[in-house]
């Protein structure tokens, strides 16, 4: 098994489910991503500043997708999960040699 099939099956057992909206509201996708507290060693992504337990009290997370979720078409729009309502700020590939196996984003509460 690939290990772009084995994140999937990762993602859909242990993920929450989530729905990506482009910027003009169009609901683009519906599946499961892993969601985290984005830490003070990803700081580069944002602008702010670091804390122990995470970034700034500005609610910033970290989320890995499979490639099958097209967050990445997504970037400025919205991510819903459990009734919250988050801003898609930066999406990136997550590449394993020449493949790209899942996506990394950075997301903000509204």
């Amino acid at each position: 098994m690939d290990l772009k099939k084995i994140i999937e099956i990762e993602t859909t057992k242990y993920g929450r489910t989530v729905e990506i909206y482009v910027s003009g509201g169009e609901k683009i996708g519906e599946g499961k991503a892993i969601i985290s507290p984005l830490r003070y060693k990803n700081k580069m992504y944002v602008k702010t500043n670091a804390l122990i337990n995470g970034l700034d009290g500005e609610k910033y997370l970290e989320v890995r997708s499979p490639s099958s979720l097209p967050i990445n078409l997504a970037e400025n729009g919205t991510l819903i999960t459990g009734g919250e309502k988050y801003r898609i700020i930066k999406t990136e590939n997550v590449y394993f040699g020449q493949e790209a196996v899942y996506f990394r984003s950075v997301i903000r509460k509204f």
